[in-house]
Formats: structure tokens, C-alpha cells, sequence
């Protein structure tokens, strides 16, 4: 049986945000412990541009679980965007320096600091 995080993967997959926010949102009415369903929603509401939601459903996610450089950029891109860009920078370099890190996320980051105004740290992360 299909249940409501997987339909929000699904909706999000498919490109429908809101969709994905709603089905999240079911899934979460029914266990907050869903950590699928929370960083579903979180990487959701950064597509809607929702900084401060995504925030906190990425938050929740990582009490329940570590969470994947993939999403600890877009947590990190998330609080630049609303002006807490010294958590946002910290953020981006501790996953920058990390042993993990893919070229492509290496990129992210980049981008990620230099929409920070932190041009020097985006040279450094590369």
C-alpha cells in the first residue's frame, strides 16, 4: 500500500511542490517521526521558496535521522536566504571540508556562499 510520504516523493519527483508540501503534511499528521516525510517537505517548500517552513522540516529531519549533504545545502541555503548567513556559511563549509563531499555539491556550495556574499569562502570551498 501506497501511503502519503511516499505519494509527497512522488509528487515531488514529478515537480509538483505543492502536491509533495500537502502529502508531506498528511504523512507528518500522522507520525512526526517520519523523517522521509520531513525532508520531502523541507526540500518542498525550498522549490516554493518557503525559507523558514523548510527550515524547520529540515530541522525535525535531523533530530531523527543525520541528514545527507544534499539536504544540509539546502538547510544551509535556506538560512542564508533569510539573513542568518554566519549559520548558513558555517553550515556550507563544515559540509565543504567534510570527507564526502562530490564535485557537485562542491559547486552547490559554491554558489550557495557566493549568494551570501561570501566570495573568498566560495574560492576556498572549490
Amino acid at each position: 500500500m501506497i501511503n502519503s510520504t511516499d505519494i509527497s516523493l512522488a509528487e515531488y519527483t514529478a515537480g509538483r511542490y505543492r502536491h509533495a508540501v500537502q502529502f508531506a503534511q498528511y504523512a507528518l499528521a500522522r507520525d512526526t517521526e517520519d523523517a522521509q516525510a520531513w525532508l520531502v517537505l523541507g526540500r518542498s517548500l525550498m522549490k516554493c521558496y518557503e525559507f523558514i517552513g523548510a527550515i524547520d522540516a529540515f530541522e525535525n529531519a535531523s533530530l531523527l535521522q543525520p541528514l545527507a549533504n544534499e539536504n544540509r545545502i539546502s538547510m544551509a541555503r535556506a538560512y542564508g536566504a533569510v539573513g542568518r548567513k554566519s549559520l548558513s556559511r558555517d553550515l556550507l563549509m563544515c559540509v565543504a571540508t567534510s570527507q564526502s563531499v562530490t564535485v557537485s555539491e562542491l559547486l552547490q556550495i559554491a554558489v550557495a556562499l557566493e549568494a551570501i556574499d561570501e566570495p573568498h569562502f566560495s574560492m576556498e570551498a572549490c
